[in-house]
């Protein structure tokens, strides 16, 4: 036997007892229903009428209860994430302690030291002047260079200048006298070690001649 005549949705089929009921309760003859088959539809009606409300109750207080729940879950994320903060920015706490209280472990940014000047050079100008050149050798551009000078034969480095770029211009040593360089790098406070040493001869300033005009 085909149930076609019985509506789908949910409102339709309460609709349809409702219908059922009062046009069977007063006509038991015409439709040949027992009292008792006219109350068991009846009281299989009110149940699933029921359900019905009580679905729509749980089902507002399930949305409700999802609601309440990502409250809370963010209230909780935020307080840990405060809490974290805390307890990163205090140098007594040992990464043992946070990794006992489930934290992550900072890894601490480790301080390279500067890369090495490199390929230092130097020659003479035409005006008497020591011209110094070197490579940055992966340093950043502008970084900080120190200059650092030995004067004839004594051994002792005197500092001269700090340059930011990769070249110099020495225009203090003496004339006829022997000079080696070296350079070295200084970045967020820290020093390279000294580039390879470059030394020439200085030699005297080359005048310049003035021209008579009467000439």
């Amino acid at each position: 036997m085909s149930n076609s005549f019985l509506p789908k949705a949910e409102d339709k089929l309460v609709q349809w007892a409702n219908n059922f009921v009062s046009y069977a309760v007063t006509r038991p003859v015409q439709t040949g229903l027992s009292t008792t088959a006219v109350t068991e539809i009846t009281n299989r009606r009110n149940d699933f009428q029921n359900s019905i409300l009580l679905t729509e109750t749980a089902e507002s207080a399930f949305r409700a209860n999802v609601k309440l729940k990502a409250t809370k879950m963010k209230n909780l994320e935020d307080y840990a994430r405060s809490l974290n903060l805390i307890i990163q920015g205090n140098l007594n706490v040992t990464d043992e302690t946070k990794l006992g209280l489930g934290l992550a472990i900072k890894k601490k940014r480790e301080r390279r030291l500067p890369e090495i000047p490199a390929d230092l050079t130097v020659k003479a100008t035409k005006r008497g002047d020591n011209l110094l050149k070197w490579k940055a050798n992966g340093n950043r551009i502008g970084a900080m260079c120190e200059v650092w000078a030995c004067y004839g034969a004594s051994k002792e480095w005197k500092y001269v200048e700090s340059v930011t770029g990769i070249t110099f211009t020495d225009k203090t040593a003496p004339a006829y006298e022997k000079v080696t360089y070296k350079v070295r790098a200084k970045v967020d406070g820290k020093f390279s070690k000294f580039s390879n040493e470059a030394a020439l001869t200085t030699p005297a300033a080359t005048p310049i001649l003035m021209m008579d005009k009467a000439a």
